[in-house]
């Protein structure tokens, strides 16, 4: 008799939340909770004892004021006490018009559909905040005219959605923005000239052809990443003046050419990530900077002659990754340095001799990898 009462409650609660969801347009963050979740929790209610004397001593004794809420009359069972609900519980279509006093919106990661193509979105002249990322059905191409927030926008994320097609000229334009994440798309093309930028991720997109000379007017950045797309030719020698860049990501692209040397003079940087191109030739043998680098990845490339003791001497160094690369000789003897705060180095598939140096022995370290070495 209690579950077809229960079943009865449940046809009710379907069709209020039918009509209502059909009454309402729920974009920004107001969401009711599933059907079936909401029935689940109503059958376990009805499971519960309700021995107030037995809840009291077990290990919630607010138990049963809680469920007290779990019923058909209250409209979303994301509000029901001790229901806690994450995200959109079902994709929806990008809302077509929005308030044009709006300067903050985030619908990330809310299974969010549409096209960006026409969207009014681009027409808030307000606008300082604009998270859409995490939505891989929200399709459509960035249209290449004036955005009315090109003055005030600090921050805008298209990262892992399903946008397409040129970067448009328009994005440099953008004299406010601070971050920009267009990582993981099908982006291609050049990109504009952002000359206030501080974070800037076009990573795992299609970009082609030779790094934009107009990248070396974005010498606020702090973060650059380039990561997984198919650049080619030489890695440009520009980084000179970035003397805040604390993140430098060109790996996984077609780049050639020698290693830039006005990178080693970088004095902040704390992320270098360089792998899976074609980079040639030896390292500089004297840098200036790097002082306070803790990732060096420079495996899978063509680096040749020895390696130069400064790899070995920061303290700052966590991981160092120099395999599958053509350098050769022996490891320096002696080292340098206040620290032995190496976690993970691999120098595999290289061309060294010699002996192992008891300094690299005597380290707390976690992964070593010199195979096949002639060591």
């Amino acid at each position: 008799m209690e579950y077809q009462q229960l079943i009865i409650c449940f046809f009710f609660y379907s069709l209020f939340i039918t009509i209502f969801q059909q009454s309402h347009l729920t974009y920004a963050g107001q969401h009711l909770c599933a059907l079936n979740e909401a029935f689940y929790l109503l059958e376990f209610k009805q499971s519960l004892t309700g021995d107030q004397t037995v809840l009291h001593y077990g290990c919630d004794s607010n138990a049963y004021s809680k469920t007290q809420s779990w019923n058909v009359v209250t409209q979303d069972c994301c509000q029901w006490d001790g229901v806690t609900c994450n995200g959109f519980t079902a994709p929806f279509e990008l809302p077509k018009n929005f308030p044009s006093s709006l300067r903050y919106l985030s619908l990330r990661g809310t299974s969010m559909f549409g096209n960006i193509t026409e969207s009014q979105i681009f027409h808030l002249p307000n606008l300082q905040v604009l998270r859409l990322g995490q939505n891989p059905l929200l399709t459509g191409i960035l249209s290449n005219f004036s955005w009315s927030f090109s003055g005030s926008i600090l921050e805008m994320d298209f990262s892992y959605t399903g946008i397409f097609g040129k970067l448009p000229d328009c994005v440099g334009n953008l004299t406010a923005i601070r971050v920009l994440k267009l990582s993981r798309n099908n982006l291609t093309e050049s990109f504009g000239n952002l000359s206030s930028i501080t974070s800037l991720d076009l990573s795992k997109n299609n970009f082609t052809g030779n790094v934009p000379s107009t990248i070396g007017k974005l010498d606020k950045l702090h973060s650059l990443s380039l990561s997984s797309n198919d650049f080619e030719g030489s890695i440009p020698d520009i980084f000179s003046n970035f003397s805040e860049l604390s993140l430098l990501a060109f790996d996984t692209n077609n780049f050639t050419g020698p290693f830039p040397y006005s990178i080693s003079t970088l004095t902040c940087l704390e992320s270098l990530e360089l792998q899976n191109n074609s980079l040639t030739g030896p390292l500089p043998s004297n840098i200036t900077g790097l002082q306070e680098l803790q990732l060096l990845d420079l495996s899978f490339n063509y680096f040749t002659e020895a390696t130069p003791p400064w790899l070995f001497q920061f303290s700052s160094f966590l991981c160092l990754y120099l395999q599958d690369n053509r350098f050769t000789g022996k490891l320096p003897n002696e080292l340098n340095r206040s620290s032995s705060g190496y976690f993970r180095i691999d120098l595999s598939y290289n061309n060294l001799y010699g002996e192992i140096p008891d300094w690299m022995l005597s380290m707390s370290i976690t992964r070593l990898d010199l195979s096949p070495h002639r060591l």
